[in-house]
């Protein structure tokens, strides 16, 4: 399962008492605003520490209305930035259930902790630090409990991919005795850390959320993500992908062939859709016709053509070419010609 992460420190509204230019506040409101996607995600689940609102209110970083407004007003940013869209997403990630929640966890005592590298938190306020730190090592604990988890954090202002974490755990209380410990318990993890929407997306692995899906939203959203991927690496804008759709008998054939489970067919499989649908690669690409003569008319669908793509030599992808974009339509062995209507 992929699991985000979320640091308190991302939702922390700037303060009175902090020296920010209103490009400081316009930054903060562009990354409050770049993850209210998350809303609408199937495949990871996302945690927040329990404390988070506590914290954002006591330190004066909780986005209230009528400061949130006149701030808007009075820096001009109010003909861009609506205070509703600002604290909707706000209060969305506050009500998401807790880390400690997600582990059954009633208190947790550690030593000091590593973390590396760490210049980013020196700007912060102590509290958010500590609470950093915390969060990284219930990240480093859940991970040692839940082996196939794929932890994910989400923060602000690191410009680091990669972060270490590095704590020795003296005692954990749990709700039950399920997760039987020894103690001390040392742990060292690495964690990808993102600060922005597209680095949650560049940064999670496709083919095991591929694996691990079970709805036709959760494989659409799966093969989005692979084409913003592979549009991220030829350079082109990933926030423009066209349009497609998988047909009604593609995921049930994928399912009767090992394409929903098998690492090395998802990958092959993810490619050639990907590129049937932002149209590269198209010496893959052959016309299915009625028959096997040469001059024999393309299989049509009312104004739809139909298309054969090779995944590899024993596999293939036959789609539909529309109006609106590719239609999936299934995947087959190498001598069947057969598309599904």
């Amino acid at each position: 399962m992929t699991t985000i992460f979320i640091d308190p420190y991302t939702l922390a509204y700037p303060s009175e008492n902090d020296s920010k230019t209103s490009e400081d506040l316009e930054y903060y409101l562009e990354n409050i605003l770049s993850w209210r996607d998350l809303r609408d995600i199937h495949w990871a689940e996302m945690f927040i520490s329990k404390k988070a609102s506590d914290i954002l209110i006591e330190y004066n970083n909780y986005p209230y209305w009528d400061n949130l407004k006149a701030t808007l007003i009075k820096t001009g940013l109010n003909e861009f930035y609506q205070a509703r869209d600002i604290i909707d997403v706000v209060d969305g990630l506050l009500q998401l259930r807790s880390i400690e929640e997600k582990l059954d966890l009633i208190d947790v005592l550690f030593d000091d902790v590593e973390v590396a590298p760490d210049d980013y938190l020196e700007p912060r306020p102590t509290v958010y630090t500590d609470e950093f730190k915390r969060i990284l090592v219930l990240m480093a604990l859940d991970s040692h409990l839940n082996l196939e988890n794929d932890n994910l954090l989400i923060s602000r202002d690191i410009e680091h991919n990669r972060i270490s974490v590095k704590s020795e755990i003296q005692v954990c209380e749990f709700n039950d005795e399920k997760n039987a410990l020894s103690f001390p318990l040392l742990l060292e993890r690495d964690f990808t850390s993102c600060i922005h929407i597209s680095d949650l997306l560049l940064n999670i692995s496709p083919i095991i959320l591929w694996k691990k899906s079970k709805m036709k939203s959760e494989y659409t959203e799966i093969l989005k993500i692979f084409i913003y991927q592979r549009l991220a690496k030829m350079g082109q804008d990933p926030d423009i992908i066209p349009q497609w759709k998988f047909g009604r008998e593609f995921l049930n054939s994928c399912r009767s062939l090992g394409f929903l489970h098998q690492e090395s067919k998802i990958n092959s499989l993810l490619r050639a859709c990907a590129d049937t649908i932002i149209s590269q690669n198209l010496n893959s690409v052959h016309a299915l016709r009625i028959n096997e003569s040469g001059n024999s008319p393309q299989i049509s669908r009312n104004e739809d053509k139909a298309w054969r793509r090779d995944i590899d030599y024993e596999y293939h992808l036959h789609y539909w070419q529309t109006i609106d974009g590719p239609e999936l339509a299934s995947v087959v062995v190498h001598n069947d010609m057969v598309i599904p209507a």
